[in-house]
């Protein structure tokens, strides 16, 4: 499960890969991965998901979500941590064959929650009743 954002972090960003479009429901899979720290310079972690659709519901609780976290040391430079992500988010991408997108945050986690209800990001699913109609 994602770590519920604080002021106490620094948030890089969200990348996430969609399923191909026009899939059967049973065979739609997408992944999210966040990249945060705590500040002032913790090491870096990395939090991602993969989801196994089951409607087309995006709230669906039935959906199948295997969650996964790694960390990165402190050391590392975002740019070193943004290169590495990019090509496991392309590495992906290959494989599900789906869309890909990245919302940059690059702030204290209290400000994350305003950025993503003013991102222009239909793969968030902001909107209750959404649907997966891909």
């Amino acid at each position: 499960m994602m770590t519920v954002p604080t002021k106490d972090q620094w948030w890089l960003a969200l990348w996430w890969v969609g399923h191909r479009r026009g899939l059967p429901v049973a065979e739609r899979i997408d992944w999210l991965c966040v990249v945060w720290r705590p500040l002032p310079e913790g090491d870096w972690q990395l939090e991602c998901r993969f989801r196994e659709h089951v409607t087309t519901e995006v709230w669906d609780l039935q959906d199948e979500k295997t969650w996964f976290e790694k960390t990165l040391p402190a050391q590392m430079s975002a740019s070193a941590v943004i290169t590495d992500i990019r090509q496991m988010q392309r590495s992906i991408a290959a494989e599900i064959g789906g869309p890909m997108d990245i919302l940059w945050l690059r702030c204290r986690g209290d400000r994350v929650g305003e950025i993503i209800l003013t991102a222009d990001k239909r793969w968030l699913h902001l909107a209750v009743g959404d649907k997966d109609d891909g």
